[in-house]
């Protein structure tokens, strides 16, 4: 399992956390690969595995439900994924699992973005944590089913 430090949601062309993505993805792609998960596949079979599958989920952040069909795509500079990820209804376990990631979600925000969009962007320090503060309230919105693909 690998996450897509790639945060979706239902509006997320229009979001903050499509914004924060963005810029984390053209801060981090000179040195390191930030979306691992979705290259994993193809580099395991261009290693010569065969037999390769490859799945994505919908990992809630918060406690959203009621979404039936995800639609979503990942693009980068080596491949675009067009899915549908089915989510059921959220059951109380997934529930208090996108309540947990809530948390982890906060930490995160921070802590991957501060070096990265200050050294490698030229955001300040004032910047980075209004963008940060516009995503955390946006995750808290539960019509906008926030999830991270992975």
């Amino acid at each position: 399992m690998e996450y897509c430090l790639d945060f979706r949601s239902q509006v997320h062309r229009a979001s903050a956390l499509y914004a924060w993505s963005e810029n984390y993805q053209i801060a981090t792609e000179t040195d390191r690969e930030p979306n691992v998960g979705q290259h994993a596949g193809a580099w395991m079979e261009r290693a010569g595995l065969v037999d390769v599958h490859t799945r994505f989920y919908a990992l809630p952040i918060g406690g959203w439900g009621n979404s039936k069909l995800i639609p979503f795509e990942i693009q980068s500079a080596v491949c675009t994924i067009h899915a549908n990820l089915v989510v059921p209804r959220l059951d109380a376990r997934e529930v208090a699992i996108g309540t947990h990631n809530l948390s982890n979600f906060d930490r995160l925000l921070d802590s991957f973005a501060l070096y990265a969009f200050n050294h490698r962007l030229g955001m300040t320090r004032e910047q980075i944590l209004d963008l940060t503060r516009v995503c955390r309230d946006e995750v808290r919105d539960p019509n906008l089913r926030p999830f991270i693909p992975l």
